[in-house]
């Protein structure tokens, strides 16, 4: 199944330093396609500028987590963008709303970027969020 999102933003440092103006934090916006399954999501990035490439979304549980409402769920994945400038990584977490299916569903992500970036990502810090 394929599925669309959004790249809300994203903090190459953290966000503190970002609400302060003193570092060197870059918004960004991005369209991402992604075919879920179970287990590995491989998906693309576009008019993201800098993160234009795939995305590999690995879950890091087996099922989702329970929340109070049974229509909605909460999952964790690492992530890996993969650029023509190096790999931006990241640790996930997810909640999943059900009730509009089989119409859609709605996502919506926080990633932590993480410390094995490489390249021009390498020690990168902060989060970007995902919603679709």
């Amino acid at each position: 199944m394929a599925s669309t999102a959004a790249i809300a933003a994203l903090g190459w440092s953290s966000l503190v330093e970002c609400a302060w103006g003193q570092s060197n934090c870059k918004q960004v916006k991005g369209d991402l396609s992604v075919i879920t399954q179970p287990g590995t999501s491989i998906g693309t990035i576009t008019n993201g500028e800098d993160l234009n490439g795939t995305i590999t979304m690995v879950d890091t549980t087996a099922a989702g987590f329970a929340t109070p409402d049974p229509k909605v769920v909460s999952y964790s994945q690492d992530l890996i963008i993969s650029t023509h400038e190096g790999q931006l990584t990241a640790t996930s977490v997810w909640l999943f709303d059900f009730s509009n299916l089989p119409a859609f569903g709605v996502v919506s992500g926080l990633a932590r970027v993480g410390a094995t970036s490489t390249e021009r990502f390498a020690g990168a810090t902060g989060f970007y969020f995902i919603n679709g």
